[in-house]
């Protein structure tokens, strides 16, 4: 297993020094298609965003569809399935639950469609996938905890507001537990489900706050519910840390006007524009690693213009799997 990712890492590196890597090039009115868990969610917009502004460089057209709901994962490997049957060249998927997705990657690959999983490094259950695009979450939560850790000086109440469960979220917040690990001054008093929601974690986090007055900080395992533990803050007079993930302009704007502390930015636009791209090298037959990792830097008000210009931005490098873990373990 090692040697093959050695030799994936090889290519990948080749295909970068050595323009016109592959062979027959694609042509334009290529049709390539883009699944996500949902469409309500900033950062699942700006990803098709950037999907969409290189298709139209390249002349291709790109199809995007998604469940209204980001728990129905039967809905979204219909969806994958009604894509294979359109008989489009390419298609990447944001799966809900990485199990049950299996069942349409298999599907995908009787027919030859190569398939792609964007926003997670961690390997499906069943079928073969061409490529996975994401970021480290595990790694990210971690970032998240060690930045809590130094706002807090090593002291404080936190409170973590939880995604749907599933892999995403697994990692994140075993993550952000692992980044506190070696500061027992820090207790985590409440952890809640709010389902990636802003107005869901609003709620919970008033709650939260009417019955633990001095908590210090609200972790969201996405930028959506952080803004949501912000507005409930503001809303009670209360001055508290918030930390979320993604990076979404919603999100910078908080950053902005001191709503939101921080966020782990992923640049979700550019990881939409990384989707098209490496789909391109593997329709023009190069060859690509399995796992292309994505940055994922803390965006706060000292680097937040520095963001926004694109200058904490690296180009996505070929890595290995991440494995689920344990919540908390390091």
């Amino acid at each position: 297993m090692k040697l093959r990712a050695i030799a994936f890492a090889c290519l990948a590196v080749a295909c970068l020094a050595v323009s016109g890597c592959g062979g027959q090039k694609s042509s334009p009115g290529v049709e390539v298609a883009l699944v996500p868990p949902g469409l309500k969610s900033p950062f699942h917009t700006q990803t098709v965003m950037g999907a969409r502004a290189v298709a139209k460089e390249l002349g291709w057209q790109l199809t995007v569809q998604a469940p209204d709901k980001e728990t129905d994962f039967n809905g979204q490997i219909g969806i994958v399935d009604g894509m294979i049957a359109r008989k489009v060249r390419a298609i990447s998927i944001c799966a809900i639950n990485d199990k049950a997705i299996g069942e349409a990657i298999l599907n995908a690959n009787q027919k030859d469609i190569p398939i792609f999983v964007h926003n997670s490094l961690t390997p499906v259950a069943d079928g073969k996938v061409t490529e996975y695009i994401g970021y480290n979450q595990f790694e990210g939560g971690r970032k998240c905890g060690l930045h809590a850790a130094k706002l807090l000086n090593g002291k404080g109440k936190v409170v973590i507001l939880a995604g749907i469960p599933g892999f995403h979220n697994t990692q994140r917040t075993g993550g952000f537990k692992a980044g506190l690990k070696g500061y027992p001054g820090i207790t985590v008093v409440q952890e809640q489900v709010c389902d990636w929601l802003r107005e869901k974690a609003a709620n919970v986090s008033a709650q939260a706050l009417e019955r633990t007055p001095d908590i210090a900080l609200f972790f969201g395992a996405s930028d959506e519910m952080a803004i949501g533990a912000s507005i409930a803050a503001r809303e009670k007079g209360k001055k508290v840390f918030t930390i979320g993930i993604d990076g979404n302009e919603a999100t910078l704007d908080e950053i902005a006007s001191g709503g939101v502390t921080a966020t782990l930015g992923v640049y979700p636009d550019r990881m939409g524009q990384t989707i098209v791209r490496q789909m391109k090298k593997v329709l023009d037959s190069e060859q690509v690693p399995e796992y292309v990792e994505a940055p994922g830097v803390i965006v706060d008000s000292s680097t937040l213009a520095d963001y926004r210009a694109g200058k904490l931005w690296s180009e996505p490098k070929a890595a290995g799997p991440e494995i689920v873990r344990g919540l908390g373990q390091p």
